[in-house]
Parts: structure tokens; C-alpha cells; sequence
């Protein structure tokens, strides 16, 4: 039996349906307790994480913190189990997407900017659990990593206490999300510096 069975595997069912934007949460929810528990669950890291996705842009940091601890108490009322499989009866086409994406950003090593080899075999089994094939599980992984390289750009940017060399500097090498290539960073972030990926593939631009 596989130690994520009891999430992906389970035949339960909550008595009450979520919303697709619900659903996308509660994904984000499993995924960073599945190896722990719901009450390990940073509900403020989620919330920076969520909110980045188009489809909370409408909420506010309270109305996302809201939905959030009550989606994790029909968790631990009903199990981990009922929760995603409600979870995944609203999961459709972008919201599908937005899902492995929440996943995959809750456990992504940000200084790395890769998934941990300790979390590798849950977003699979996350990935297979949503039915989403190898090809676009990449595409996604690699969209991720992507904002979050960008992300970390601005951040750097808006460090007024950081200087230029040392911005240069920090972000040397991108590494694919399967590690299967790296390569160096050749643009400054000072200079409008980006980091495009898609499969198999990674760009750079400046201005």
C-alpha cells in the first residue's frame, strides 16, 4: 500500500461540495500536510502562495485565511481522503492546472528551484491522483518554477540594502524541474532580467 493512499486512494466523500477556487486551496492544503498533519498546516505561507494565482486575485488576505481554516476543519472532521476527492469532482480544465500547480509551489525548494527529492513521489502521486500526463505535468512544474524565479528577482530588486554585484551574483545557475539540464543566468535583473521556461526549454531576456 502506498503511504498516500489513504489521501488519493480513499472512497470518502464530504456531505457538502466546495467551490472550483476551494478546491484548488484544498489541493494546496494536502499536499503540504500529507506528510504530516493538518495542524502543521502554515495557513500564512499558503495564503502568500494562493494569492499569487489568478484565480484569488478577487480575495483579500482574510477571505483567503477564512477559507483556508475551514477547508482544513472539514479535513480533519471528515479525513484527508473525503477532502480531496470532493476536491477533485470540481477540478476542471484551468482549475485542474491551478491545482498541481498549488502543489507543486507548496513543496518547491525555492532555493534550489527544484522539488525536493523527498517530496518527488507525492507530486507524483498527486499527478497521477488528478489523471494529468507526464507532458503537462512538466509544462506545469516549469510554469512554476518560472514565477517563482521572477518572483525572486523583484524581491531582489526591492532590497534597497542589496547591491547590484551582489544581485548578480546570488541567482548564478537555473536547474530544470526534472534535472535533467543547468545552465548559467545570463541576464541582471537590474536590466529587466527574466527567467521563461517551457519543456525542455528555458529562455532569457533583459531590456
Amino acid at each position: 500500500m502506498d503511504k498516500y493512499d489513504k489521501i488519493f486512494r480513499s472512497r470518502g466523500i464530504l456531505n457538502q461540495s466546495l467551490s472550483s477556487q476551494e478546491a484548488v486551496a484544498s489541493v494546496a492544503i494536502l499536499t503540504t500536510s500529507a506528510d504530516s498533519s493538518f495542524e502543521d498546516v502554515d495557513i500564512e505561507l499558503l495564503v502568500d502562495i494562493l494569492w499569487g494565482f489568478e484565480i484569488f486575485e478577487e480575495y483579500s488576505d482574510e477571505d483567503l485565511s477564512e477559507m483556508l481554516d475551514k477547508l482544513i476543519n472539514l479535513g480533519e472532521i471528515n479525513g484527508a481522503g473525503a477532502l480531496f476527492n470532493s476536491a477533485k469532482k470540481q477540478l476542471y480544465d484551468e482549475f485542474l492546472k491551478d491545482a498541481f500547480a498549488a502543489g507543486v509551489s507548496v513543496v518547491l525548494d525555492e532555493e534550489e528551484m527544484l522539488i525536493p527529492s523527498a517530496h518527488i513521489h507525492l507530486i507524483k502521486s498527486l499527478q497521477q491522483a488528478l489523471n494529468i500526463d507526464n507532458k503537462e505535468a512538466e509544462e506545469i512544474i516549469e510554469e512554476v518554477i518560472s514565477v517563482f524565479h521572477e518572483a525572486e528577482f523583484e524581491d531582489l530588486l526591492e532590497d534597497e540594502d542589496e547591491t547590484i554585484v551582489d544581485i548578480a551574483f546570488n541567482i548564478e545557475e537555473y536547474d530544470s524541474p526534472l534535472n535533467n539540464f543547468t545552465v548559467p543566468i545570463p541576464v541582471d535583473p537590474h536590466q529587466g532580467g527574466k527567467v521563461q521556461s517551457q519543456e525542455g526549454a528555458v529562455s532569457f531576456s533583459d531590456d
